[in-house]
């Protein structure tokens, strides 16, 4: 695991051009932990090439990229240019783990996008939410999953006992889930269902794809909750009533509305940034008293 004063990126030996021109060259700098700044060059040179060395950081490391203070990470890269003189700096937010929910059968934690849920093949891939969650609560044991892109709640049993009842919840569709996504385009209806079965693409993995001979049935309800003119984006509340890989992802994107800054299934213009898929809210029976747990995290953009 990384010590936790390594820097969180190094950019080494960049040359900047500005209308054919270098104007910098053999620029190196270090991204560590709270704000940094870099340097913007003559006219606003060297904005975007920064700009996107802090969009990879921001895809593994909850924060902000700033301009001159104010948050842009959400901004077009194609906008960056134009912002004027001025200086970038990332905002880490990288705080001791506060759990959303915690007795003794269950643990809530918002998990930061670009972090594992649960290790991966490789050693690294080890630093995983599972593993620092463990470092602090030793007993939690693994319910669900989220994909690495995606932020939001995730939900631990303490004990075995626990896990079986929750996993049972879980496959008997006695969880409800609620995401926030923000995907491209003006939807045609308030609300709707996609009920499109899939399957992995095999020649392809880890994508998965719309099959209709072969898939497995897969269905999501989805709500319009806004609808940003400026962005031509609309903002959704998503149920997925299964739980196939990649659901939601592969969902939008196969009827035209795919999540911004999703690296596999947007086309490259809208993959700035971070995925915009974060997991809202849980609710389901406690597994020992039987209450009802309604849990929230509300979406960071």
């Amino acid at each position: 695991m990384a010590n936790r004063t390594d820097p969180l990126l190094s950019v080494r030996g960049v040359t900047v051009r500005f209308g054919g021109i270098v104007v910098l060259d053999g620029v190196s700098f270090d991204v560590k932990r709270g704000d940094i700044c870099g340097l913007i060059g003559p006219n606003g040179a060297g904005k975007t090439t920064l700009f996107n060395c802090l969009s990879r950081l921001y895809q593994y490391q909850a924060g902000d990229i700033l301009f001159e203070g104010k948050s842009i990470t959400h901004t077009p890269t194609h906008q960056i240019a134009g912002l004027g003189m001025g200086r970038f700096s990332f905002s880490s937010r990288d705080s001791p783990m506060t759990p959303l929910y915690e007795d003794d059968a269950l643990l809530a934690v918002d998990k930061p996008a670009g972090l594992l849920a649960v290790p991966g093949r490789g050693d690294d891939k080890q630093d995983c939410l599972w593993q620092r969650v463990r470092e602090r609560w030793p007993d939690t044991l693994v319910v669900h999953r989220l994909d690495m892109a995606t932020s939001g709640l995730m939900l631990f049993a303490r004990g075995a006992a626990v896990q079986r009842r929750l996993s049972r919840a879980f496959a008997a569709r006695q969880v409800a889930k609620t995401y926030i996504a923000v995907v491209a385009g003006r939807m045609a209806a308030p609300s709707g269902r996609i009920e499109l079965p899939l399957i992995a693409d095999w020649p392809r993995r880890p994508l998965q794809k719309v099959d209709e001979r072969q898939g497995k049935p897969s269905i999501t309800d989805w709500r319009l909750i806004g609808f940003d003119a400026e962005r031509q984006a609309s903002r959704l509340a998503l149920q997925p009533l299964t739980g196939r890989t990649h659901q939601l992802r592969v969902h939008l994107a196969a009827i035209g509305h795919p999540i911004l800054g999703d690296a596999l299934y947007a086309p490259p213009e809208l993959q700035d940034g971070r995925l915009l898929l974060h997991a809202q809210a849980l609710q389901f029976d406690h597994p020992f008293d039987g209450r009802l747990l309604q849990l929230r995290s509300e979406a960071p953009f």
